[in-house]
């Protein structure tokens, strides 16, 4: 493993050394540890320098979070607010850095806050005592991770329910119900034998470099690995904010210029305009937007274009919690209008998405704010792994076309498992 960051700060007092240890039995004890424990893991890293960070949280809580509030008090923490936490109904994970695994001259080390507090020491005895037992004993991945799948999730991925929801869209949006949905879907694929957690994070890396990797645990969701290129909110260390309009797909193996049709483009535009009235909307005057770009991952073009704008200026007052929840879920993962798209996709789509076009990144580390749409995402099980995808559903769609460019984007996610 390399580029572990160094993440713990002045409270991370209790240092747990680790020795003669590969990292991927570390990280399977620590996986199965929190299993036992109901507590809860991050690992991630982020473009361009792609540093690895990995925390722990013991007592994993749902909150309501307000990101302002946050970001001031300088809490750090790692976000997870799954696709159905919207502004009208706030629940989402905000897992803190009770411990923080770091690297040092080949050997590795827990560094826990204990704050001295008798509750959170005796969740710290517990925990590792748990991890010392899987650690001698080995335990693997698939034994710490949810042992079945359900039967409810097994049935949504077919291609003809996919097509008969693309049709029926179609026809509410002639009726002039929306103007564009998106459809979600599942692939249920077999992991490999053996999982490498080195392995499998350093291809994603390198696989995907300009995205957020991550993989968490937690008890309420169970464990996702993900390679997400979408921006929903970033504020860097200058106060400089952005998000990007992220939509149209295109299968294109070779470099070289994309030919985008018309309906892709007018997919995009739809994003792009819901952006700019969200900006305006929430107090943002002052903004730059680039021209559209094709952005690459993997095999996948995808048209994107940037916005960013500078919250020290006197004409950006705007709350960042505010701004967050009017960009969620953006039109590049749910519709438009936003409301009348999200009430179609929660009632006819027969699809539980959890953390799939949630967002989810995150705070208060090397920078204040680091959100991403959770897209390109797999759910990890005993056996199986359960890929997402969706695609954007305007008048002129075609269903089958649709289903295929689902097809495509699932083949992120399998090319990387099938490698290892």
């Amino acid at each position: 493993m390399t580029n572990l960051s160094t993440i713990k700060t002045e409270k991370h007092t209790n240092n747990y050394s680790i020795k003669n240890h590969s990292y991927d039995a570390i990280v399977d004890a620590l996986l199965a540890a929190a299993k036992q424990e109901c507590a809860a893991l991050a690992l991630w890293s982020l473009p361009p320098h792609q540093e690895i960070n990995f925390i722990i949280d013991l007592v994993p809580i749902f909150r309501k979070l307000n990101f302002d509030r946050i970001i001031k008090a300088k809490y750090q923490g790692f976000v997870l607010n799954p696709f159905c936490s919207t502004d009208t109904n706030r629940l989402s994970l905000f897992l803190r850095p009770h411990g923080v695994l770091e690297e040092a001259h080949g050997n590795y080390n827990i560094f826990w806050d204990d704050e001295d507090e008798p509750a959170k020491k005796n969740k710290i005895e517990a925990f590792t005592t748990a991890f010392e037992h899987h650690l001698k004993h080995k335990t693997k991945l698939r034994h710490s991770i949810t042992p079945a799948l359900s039967d409810f999730a097994t049935k949504n991925f077919r291609k003809e329910l996919f097509i008969d929801l693309v049709k029926d869209g179609i026809t509410q949006i002639k009726k002039g119900r929306f103007t564009k949905f998106v459809v979600a879907r599942n692939m249920m694929v077999p992991l490999p034998a053996s999982l490498s957690w080195s392995t499998l994070f350093d291809t994603l890396r390198s696989s995907y470099p300009q995205t957020l990797i991550s993989l968490v645990s937690t008890p309420e969701f169970g464990t996702w690995l993900g390679a997400s290129p979408e921006i929903l909110l970033s504020v860097d260390q200058k106060n400089i904010a952005t998000t990007v309009a992220l939509a149209g797909t295109r299968k294109q193996k070779h470099d070289g210029d994309v030919r985008w049709s018309d309906k892709e483009r007018r997919e995009q535009g739809l994003v792009t305009d819901f952006i700019n009235d969200v900006l305006k909307d929430a107090g943002v005057q002052k903004y730059q937007k680039d021209n559209s770009t094709t952005h690459s991952m993997g095999h996948l073009r995808h048209l994107k274009e940037t916005f960013q704008f500078d919250l020290n200026h006197p004409d950006n007052a705007v709350s960042i919690d505010k701004l967050i929840y009017k960009l969620h879920p953006t039109p590049a993962v749910c519709g438009l209008p936003q409301k009348e798209a999200f009430h179609f996709i929660q009632t006819e789509e027969m699809l539980d998405r959890s953390l799939y076009t949630g967002f989810l990144g995150p705070v208060n580390f090397t920078d204040p704010l680091n959100l991403y749409v959770d897209i390109r995402c797999a759910q990890l099980f005993k056996d199986n792994a359960l890929i997402y995808a969706g695609a954007g559903i305007t008048a002129d769609s075609d269903p089958l076309a649709e289903w295929e460019e689902t097809e495509e984007k699932c083949r992120v996610m399998v090319d990387v498992l099938e490698f290892i």
